[in-house]
C-alpha cells in the first residue's frame, strides 16, 4: 500500500480542527492542521498535501477564500473541500465565486463523519457534487 494521503485542515475553531484531524487520521489519512491562512500557506509549501479542508471565515486576518485564491494556478493540484457556516463564498466576500472543482459542505448540515469523508473523496477524485443549492442561502 502507498503512502497515506495528506490532508490539511484549515480551521480557526480549535475543537472542530482537532475533531477533523481525529476523523481523518482514523480513516487512514495523514492530517495536518492550521488555525490561520499564514500557517496554512507555510504547511502547503512544506508538505504539498493532497487535499485541503478549508473554513471560509478564519477570524481576523486573511480568510479561507484568500488561501484558495493564493493557490492560483496550483489550485488544480489539490482536492479542496470548503466546510463553512456560510451558505456561499459570496456571503463572506461579496461577488466571490469558487471554482467548480471546490467541494462545499455547510457545517450545520453535517450529521456524521462519513459526510466529510465522502465529500473529501469526491474532491480527491474530482467528482464534486457537494456544491450548495440555491435553497441553502440562509445566513450563518
Amino acid at each position: 500500500m502507498g503512502d497515506p494521503r495528506q490532508v490539511l485542515v484549515i480551521e480557526d475553531d480549535a475543537f472542530l480542527r482537532g475533531l477533523l484531524v481525529e476523523i481523518l487520521e482514523g480513516r487512514g489519512f495523514l492530517a495536518l492542521a492550521a488555525a490561520d491562512a499564514a500557517a496554512a500557506m507555510e504547511l502547503i509549501a512544506e508538505h504539498d498535501p493532497d487535499a485541503l479542508i478549508v473554513d471560509l471565515d478564519l477570524g481576523h486576518g486573511p480568510s479561507g477564500i484568500d488561501v484558495i485564491n493564493a493557490l492560483g494556478d496550483r489550485l488544480g493540484e489539490f482536492g479542496v473541500l470548503v466546510l463553512s457556516n456560510y451558505p456561499t463564498a459570496s456571503a463572506v466576500v461579496p461577488g466571490t465565486e469558487l471554482p467548480d472543482s471546490v467541494g462545499y459542505l455547510l457545517k450545520r448540515q453535517l450529521s456524521d463523519a462519513n459526510q466529510v469523508i465522502a465529500a473529501l473523496e469526491a474532491v480527491l477524485s474530482d467528482t464534486v457534487s457537494t456544491r450548495p443549492h440555491r435553497s441553502e442561502t440562509a445566513s450563518p
